[in-house]
C-alpha cells in the first residue's frame, strides 16, 4: 500500500467486526440495526469508534509486536475506563488483519487522539441508529 488513493480505497473496502460476544460486520458508509442491538446490549448508549494498535502508518510489524501494542491499548483503555469490546479489521482477501478494539461513548476526538498515539491513519466511527464512517487521523 504505497499511494494515498490506494490507502483510502484499502481502508474503504475493509472488513470490520465487533465483537464477540456476537461477531457483526461494520460496512463504511451504511447503516446496521443488528450492531446497533449487539452494541446497545454491550451498554453502548450513543457513539463508538473502532480502534487498533496494530500495524501503525499501514506498515505491517511482527505478530509479537503487535501484541505488545494490544496490551498496551487494552491497558490505555482500561486506565481510562472506556468501556468496549474485541473488534477487527482486515482486507477482502484476509491477508492483512488487525485486531483492536470497539470504544463506547468516547468522543470522536479522544478517539481520534488515541489512533495518533498507537500511529494509526484512522478509526471507524458511528453513533447507533447511523451509518459508520470512516474518520482520519491527519498522520
Amino acid at each position: 500500500m504505497s499511494t494515498v488513493p490506494d490507502l483510502r480505497r484499502a481502508y474503504r473496502t475493509a472488513i470490520y467486526t465487533i465483537g464477540p460476544p456476537v461477531a457483526v460486520r461494520i460496512v463504511i458508509g451504511r447503516r446496521n440495526p443488528a450492531a446497533d442491538r449487539v452494541l446497545a446490549a454491550l451498554d453502548c448508549y450513543r457513539r463508538w469508534a473502532i480502534v487498533t494498535p496494530c500495524n501503525p502508518a499501514s506498515v505491517r510489524l511482527s505478530d509479537a509486536d503487535n501484541r505488545g501494542r494490544l496490551r498496551r491499548m487494552a491497558g490505555a483503555i482500561a486506565r481510562a475506563r472506556i468501556r468496549h469490546c474485541a473488534a477487527r479489521s482486515q482486507s477482502p482477501e484476509g491477508d492483512w488483519i488487525e485486531p483492536g478494539y470497539c470504544l463506547f461513548d468516547l468522543s470522536e476526538p479522544a478517539a481520534l487522539a488515541l489512533a495518533r498515539r498507537f500511529g494509526q491513519r484512522a478509526i471507524v466511527a458511528g453513533v447507533l441508529d447511523g451509518p459508520a464512517t470512516l474518520r482520519w487521523t491527519g498522520l
